[in-house]
């Protein structure tokens, strides 16, 4: 492949309700990742991860799903979040073999 070459991966969230941990109405979604991805400085193992809102705007929080570590905050893009606090894919793209965490990223609401 070419080093310049770039291909992107599309990975769909899947919805549920409460994240499992006793926050009672929290948000979560979860994203089965089958491959090894970097998201900032870190290289995170593929597997199941949980998505959720965060209080911060323009912001959501991903952790290793059953895990009690700290989540990441990542940069949610073009997402409104008082219509869905939660995207419907993750979208990553791959470079000279490695997965980059690329954005977070919605359908347009065709409804309006």
């Amino acid at each position: 492949m070419n080093p310049d070459t770039c291909s992107f991966a599309s990975i769909k969230v899947l919805a549920r309700c409460g994240s499992g941990r006793g926050e009672g109405t929290s948000l979560a979604a979860l994203a089965h990742v089958p491959f090894d991805f970097v998201l900032g400085e870190m290289l995170l193992p593929a597997g199941l991860y949980e998505v959720e809102p965060s209080c911060l705007l323009g912001m959501l929080k991903l952790r290793r799903a059953g895990s009690d570590s700290q989540p990441v905050l990542v940069p949610a893009v073009n997402l409104d979040q008082a219509q869905r606090p939660i995207p419907e894919k993750l979208l990553f793209y791959c470079q000279q073999n490695l997965y980059f965490l690329a954005q977070r990223s919605t359908e347009p609401n065709e409804g309006g």
